[in-house]
């Protein structure tokens, strides 16, 4: 994984009734970046009306394994009967922070995503791009 950025990748899960639960794995190089947390808004819209749940997009890095690498993990539960395949995800970049001795607001590494089984997934707008750099 490339040092410099942050790979989000969502993987579609859908329980007996077809209900889609994303699951997102957030990875960063947390040795080479310092970054400790990233916050924003995600949204997952279906695609065939428009319809969307929005929720804070969070990712907390904590600590790291031996290669620097520190993971963020969650299991949305969404307010939607739309199947994985028929959702779109769109997120927004708000800031960052790096190191934990440092709480102003700093831009954001690049964002590498990867959506397995959704209609399409993209960052919208990266509002950090505007605030010092982090590292």
């Amino acid at each position: 994984m490339p040092a410099d950025r942050v790979l989000l990748a969502f993987s579609a899960h859908e329980n007996a009734e077809g209900v889609c639960t994303p699951a997102r794995v957030a990875r960063v190089n947390k040795q080479a970046t310092g970054l400790d947390a990233l916050y924003g808004d995600i949204a997952f819209v279906d695609v065939r009306d428009g319809a969307a749940t929005r929720l804070p997009l969070q990712l907390v890095f904590r600590g790291w394994d031996d290669a620097g690498i520190s993971e963020d993990r969650v299991q949305t539960g969404l307010n939607s009967t739309t199947p994985c395949d028929q959702l779109r995800i769109e997120m927004e970049v708000d800031y960052c922070f790096h190191g934990s001795t440092r709480p102003e607001r700093t831009a954001c590494p690049p964002l590498e995503i990867k959506a397995e089984g959704f209609a399409a997934a993209e960052l919208q707008v990266d509002k950090s791009e505007k605030l010092p750099p982090g590292s």
